[in-house]
């Protein structure tokens, strides 16, 4: 008896994204192990977005493909959580509608099923893509891998890695674009109802609190920078001298990265409480307190702050750009 190929679900989130998506669902469509359900939700887009992919679906009338397009708005995290609510695969791709996927994206990453049947997330590496399609690259930061995301020791370079909790507690690693969930993985999220954190981080906690996590260090698919990126990803356009004292002084770059460690820790109280500590609760204390630091922007705040026995969660990095914005800024930029 042979083993039945298990089913595969891709959901796709819409949203005014008229000029690319066309490309997106070619690439999907192109794969060359097919999927067995394609789901695209529209987010109540104002432009052409929906009208493109009814098109695109009248083109393909052999593949299970279903359009929702109920007018409602609900931000790309519900939207993605009302995707995975519908899905039925045993397997679901997530996706962004202005990517490009290599051919063998599904392809690959079902073959590390094969390898680590205990996966519940597996997360791809990709390519940096401009607007018009050009792929170019970064300069990679020691240490660090998916570009630049994701810091692992002792990653094993283009093969499967097992992440842990504590990999993603700092930010998060991975993107949702890049993910492929099981079934049971994305039931919990469903039914976890927390949107605390982005959809794509939650799910990283969720399936890492089970031990399920993985990072497959391989470019499967191309991801655009473009004006409408829904999220941005800094390390995506090199960083000059101006540019880094923008962000010193930036109030968005000085809170930021801490309220995602502190929101990440909420999150983490709330559906794992098994797994929560003393210790856990006075870094998400000093966290709040690190911004409520910025928010006032005084000397003696900041000297409080330093004294505090959790200032170690701080690099010195951190701790002087700190410092130099409580002095120097008027806490009006908040440019990215």
């Amino acid at each position: 008896m042979t083993e039945s190929r298990p089913f595969l679900s891709v959901v796709v989130a819409a949203y005014n994204g008229a000029p690319y998506i066309e490309e997106q669902l070619d690439s999907i469509a192109a794969q060359t192990l097919p999927f067995d359900e394609l789901i695209i939700r529209d987010d109540g887009s104002t432009d052409q977005t929906p009208e493109v992919i009814q098109a695109w679906i009248n083109r393909h009338p052999d593949l299970n493909i279903r359009l929702i397009k109920d007018g409602a708005n609900l931000g790309y995290i519900r939207n993605f959580h009302a995707l995975l609510s519908q899905a039925k695969g045993d397997y679901i791709f997530l996706s962004d509608q202005d990517d490009r996927w290599h051919p063998d994206k599904i392809e690959k990453m079902m073959e590390q099923i094969k390898i680590q049947p205990g996966i519940q997330l597996l997360a791809s590496s990709f390519s940096f893509m401009h607007g018009n399609g050009e792929v170019y690259s970064v300069e990679p930061i020691p240490g660090w891998s998916n570009q630049n995301l994701l810091h692992v020791d002792n990653l094993k370079e283009g093969s499967l890695n097992q992440i842990s909790l504590q990999t993603i507690a700092h930010h998060n690693g991975f993107q949702g674009c890049a993910m492929m969930v099981s079934k049971e993985l994305a039931k919990r999220y469903v039914e976890d109802e927390n949107f605390i954190l982005p959809h794509d981080w939650q799910l990283a906690l969720l399936a890492a609190i089970q031990n399920g996590l993985y990072y497959l260090d391989l470019s499967l698919f191309d991801y655009r920078i473009h004006d409408a990126n829904t999220t941005s990803l800094p390390q995506a356009t090199p960083d000059n001298l101006k540019i880094k004292l923008q962000r010193t002084l930036s109030h968005y770059y000085r809170t930021a990265p801490f309220s995602d460690r502190r929101n990440f820790l909420e999150s983490l109280s709330i559906t794992s409480p098994a797994d929560w500590t003393d210790d856990l609760a006075r870094q998400k204390a000093f966290y709040q307190a690190y911004l409520d630091t910025v928010e006032k922007r005084k000397l003696s705040s900041y000297i409080a702050l330093m004294r505090d026995p959790s200032n170690g969660l701080l690099t010195a990095k951190d701790k002087i750009s700190l410092l130099l914005y409580v002095l120097f800024s008027d806490g009006s930029g908040d440019e990215r």
